[in-house]
């Protein structure tokens, strides 16, 4: 099993599927309780797991959206396994305040290749369980649901 501390033991650089490891700033509207492994480099975008868990769910914590901080996954080889399917996680950011309509034509506005080398490396590592990005939508929003 893959933990989020994994991100910060490798040398490959995610930033071309929008993962930094090397923006770490934290927001007003960071939890305590989070420990950042990434952000997208704009808008103060980053993604944490809650301290003290030994396979915490992931968390997307956005200043300029509504809610501030989501839940997206179960944990974080359940966010690379979904991060295969987005192919950006920039595309995170979309799914709180999008209907799934919405999601979809956002994401099929700038395909992006499965040849990208950070998709083949992650693919090496991590079981791709999400056949679709309306898997993905779905997903998000049903561990939203339940962590709410």
């Amino acid at each position: 099993m893959i933990t989020y501390e994994w991100i910060f033991n490798t040398d490959y650089d995610f930033s071309g599927i929008g993962l930094i490891k090397d923006a770490l700033t934290k927001y007003f509207c960071t939890p305590t309780n989070l420990n950042v492994f990434a952000s997208l480099g704009v808008d103060g975008v980053h993604f944490g797991v809650l301290k003290g868990h030994k396979n915490p769910p992931v968390y997307v914590i956005d200043p300029w959206s509504a809610s501030y901080v989501e839940p997206i996954s179960e944990n974080f080889e359940d966010f690379l396994s979904m991060l295969l399917t987005l192919k950006n996680a920039n595309f995170f950011t979309f799914i709180s305040g999008s209907s799934k309509e919405e999601f979809l034509k956002i994401c099929d506005e700038d395909p992006i290749p499965d040849e990208l080398p950070e998709l083949i490396y992650l693919s090496k590592l991590v079981y791709k369980k999400y056949a679709s990005l309306e898997d993905v939508y779905l997903a998000v929003k049903k561990y939203n649901r339940i962590s709410n």
